[in-house]
């Protein structure tokens, strides 16, 4: 959908008009006052509409800056782009994540192919030192159709890229050669690509899918960006070396003996990596050994970027603050011997930054209108607004509040949350006289009076009172805010993907070799190739070296965590035991349930009531965007639920995917049917996490909720077991002790087992 829509009605605004002016002639730095948070957004929204181009807002830290992310988003969908920041780290560097590298590599490429976008940026990501934007530019390839190539040459840059050789293209980074066939999954590309050569010209250029590796649709061309954020070549690899030892025998001298043998060690390490792989993981770190020039975020935009800062008096407070943090831990790791003298400059100082913004296009959003340190402001812009109040899931006022605003010829926008609770909501307002208007029916402009539902994810409403323009969204409407939920996908059971997925000292299960004790990642060289292993421990001193790319084949072990498993024998057959005792032991729990099922379908349950409005306003009141997987299951089990056969339903889902939501709405649903529930967990820790959870989802409806484990005294296991008898208790949470034989309940309706 066009969210150029709810910009509509800022036509009519002079504030709006003279701050859009005033960036098209130049007048800047121009100082804005009377936003809230999301209103900013909003702002910004129109300013990159109005002039197109690139904008850059710059906000105090990486937590406003993911939020105000999210709220472009709602507005300028995949235009609006997040440039994480990127710990600075002199150790440990698995710990670097490689979706934050693909992030970064993704908004990189399109900044520099002058793609319109609305990048955020915090000011900690801001000052950090990146590659010189050439080094971008002279290391892309460029695929085209009928383009001649130089198969050897393109190998030899896409490894100096950082793009692994593989035999099957299955992940970002990866290239594979088959003949006259070039696969390669660019760093920050959705989709591989499949390059076919006629000799030495391109013939076709075809995306292709990686679960079946089966070619799709042609293109016409594509270009291949580095795969890491730093290119380093063998010119470089010598001046890094050589700039290392330089400052080496001038530290050294200074310090005392331990830290002077610790930076030897750096050195060797370092230098042995830097001879022998040309480039690692973390090589980053020695950028100030490569570039006299610093170059940040800010040389990659061209001249007609706009910046906005958010409160440009608290990015200077939080740029000293992180640059004097920074500076002080970096002296200790200086007297230690673990750093070199230069790498201190991989934070750049905020001045610089300042200087280097004054030659953009400014806008600085602030809460009063008041001078800048940093920056001479041309014009000051203030906008009458506020935000909105909160009707706390209350519809009737909301509905009352609507007729009030229309007859004042408001133009009303509403942004529930989900496309469920937008039909929801249209059709309670039907109900209540007020006609809405969905976002794909109305075309160019909003109506004065006229109200319009839209669905998405936004913070928080606003007024504009001048202007007579309101925008609720669901944490106004239901008092609530229905947040997206990051998740990262993982095929299999608990499945390693990378070294800091495992601690020293874990248990695992190898597929072929059984339980063995994970003691950290070890550099080999195997036939003239070097590669990170993992290294299992086995019983007798065996040892087990898994590369890092078949992690595939190793799982966490999952067994109790009071008495740790018994380690396996490399080459014994005691596995194979193992697996075949295993086997038996399902096939022979599989016939205890066909025969439990058997009598199940014999036996007549109790049909649940259909939801009822309470329900409803319950669902409403989830502070989650719910998946389309999650909506299913939690329609499928309430469907369960209405029917006379007795419900046996198994609910999988990997951690954080909402699971227990789907639990919590049945558990709802029953006792809205006067049912009690229980709920039935292994540990106390994870009953204590369930009962906190129920608590605050049933806050405000009249439902008694408790927990049955040790960490109630017998003078209170009394008590829950007495109201669990009478039916006092409508949910109990607890571990093995709900049981026992002392256990009774009124009228249970739905156990759930997690």
């Amino acid at each position: 959908m066009d969210k150029k829509l709810l910009l509509a009605p800022m036509k009519d605004s002079t504030d709006y008009i003279q701050l859009i002016d005033n960036i098209k002639k130049g007048k800047t730095p121009i100082v804005t006052y009377g936003l809230n948070e999301t209103q900013k957004s909003h702002i910004i929204y129109g300013i990159h509409d109005e002039l197109k181009g690139q904008v850059c807002i710059i906000t105090h830290n990486e937590t406003e800056a993911k939020q105000i992310h999210e709220d472009l988003k709602f507005y300028a969908g995949d235009k609006a782009l997040l440039f994480p920041t990127r710990d600075i780290l002199f150790y440990n560097m698995e710990a670097i994540s490689h979706s934050t590298e693909d992030e970064r590599m993704a908004v990189i490429e399109k900044i520099i192919e002058n793609e319109s976008c609305i990048v955020v940026v915090s000011v900690e990501a801001l000052l950090h030192q990146l590659s010189p934007p050439d080094s971008f530019i002279e290391n892309r390839i460029s695929f085209e159709i009928g383009k001649t190539v130089d198969l050897d040459s393109v190998i030899g840059t896409l490894i100096l890229q950082g793009y692994e050789r593989m035999d099957i293209v299955e992940e970002r980074g990866q290239f594979g050669i088959r003949g006259d066939i070039i696969d390669i999954f660019p760093g920050s590309s959705e989709t591989p690509y499949r390059i076919e050569l006629f000799g030495d010209e391109i013939d076709s250029i075809r995306w292709f899918q990686v679960n079946t590796q089966r070619s799709m649709d042609k293109v016409d061309s594509v270009k291949v960006y580095p795969a890491k954020e730093t290119v380093i070549g063998d010119f470089n690899v010598e001046k890094i070396i050589s700039g290392l030892y330089k400052d080496y025998q001038s530290v050294s001298k200074k310090m005392d003996i331990d830290a002077g043998r610790n930076l030897e060690e750096k050195l060797e390490e370092t230098t042995e990596k830097l001879k022998g792989l040309g480039d690692f993981r973390g090589i980053e770190r020695f950028l100030p050994y490569v570039y006299e020039e610093p170059s940040t975020l800010l040389n990659y935009f061209n001249k007609d970027a706009i910046f906005i800062l958010d409160d440009p008096d608290r990015l200077r407070e939080r740029a000293d603050n992180y640059t004097g943090e920074f500076r002080q831990s970096f002296g200790v790791l200086l007297e230690r011997g673990n750093v070199f003298p230069k790498q201190e400059k991989l934070i750049l100082d905020y001045n610089k930054t300042a200087a280097k913004l004054k030659e953009h296009r400014l806008v600085a959003l602030s809460l009063l209108p008041k001078a800048i340190r940093d920056f001479q402001v041309q014009e000051i812009v203030s906008f009458d607004a506020r935000p909105m109040q909160s009707f706390n899931g209350k519809m009737e006022p909301l509905a009352k509040e609507i007729k009030r605003l229309q007859h004042m010829g408001y133009r009303i926008v509403l942004v529930p949350g989900t496309g469920e609770r937008a039909s929801r909501l249209s059709e309670f307002l039907k109900d209540n006289g007020i006609n809405t208007g969905f976002t794909s029916t109305v075309k160019n402009d909003i109506a004065a009076g006229e109200t319009v539902i839209v669905s998405g994810n936004l913070r928080r409403g606003f007024e504009y009172i001048k202007n007579k323009y309101v925008l609720l969204t669901d944490f106004e409407i239901y008092g609530v805010h229905k947040q997206q939920r990051k998740t990262t996908k993982r095929k299999g059971a608990s499945l390693i993907r990378t070294s800091i997925d495992l601690d020293l000292g874990d248990y695992v299960v190898h597929e072929g070799h059984g339980i063995g004790k994970y003691v950290g990642i070890k550099e080999l060289k195997v036939e003239g190739v070097r590669k990170e292993y993992f290294k299992i421990a086995y019983l007798g001193e065996d040892f087990l070296y898994v590369p890092i790319d078949q992690a595939g084949l190793i799982q966490k072990y999952m067994g109790s965590e009071d008495v740790p498993p018994r380690l396996n024998k490399l080459g014994s057959v005691e596995w194979s035991r193992v697996k075949t005792k295993a086997k038996k032991a399902i096939e022979d729990m599989a016939e205890d349930l066909l025969k439990l099922h058997a009598e199940r379908e014999r036996t007549k349950g109790f049909k649940f009531s259909e939801d009822t409005d309470w329900q409803k306003q319950f669902e409403d009141m989830f502070p989650y965007v719910e998946t389309q997987d999650q909506l299913k299951c939690i329609e499928e089990v309430k469907r369960d639920m209405e029917k006379e056969k007795a419900m046996d339903r198994l609910l999988c889902g990997d951690v954080g995917y909402g699971k227990t939501e789907v639990s919590i709405r049945a558990a709802f649903k029953a006792v809205i049917d006067n049912k009690q529930v229980a709920f039935l967990v292994p540990t106390t820790i994870l009953a204590q996490q369930h009962y906190n959870t129920f608590k605050q989802r049933f806050s405000g409806f009249p439902m008694n909720i408790e927990m049955l484990s040790r960490f109630k005294n017998p003078k209170e296991q009394k008590q829950i077991l007495e109201g669990m008898r009478t039916g006092n208790i409508d949910i109990v949470i607890g571990t093995h002790r709900l049981l026992s034989e002392d256990v009774q309940f009124k009228d249970l309706g739905l156990l759930v087992v997690d």
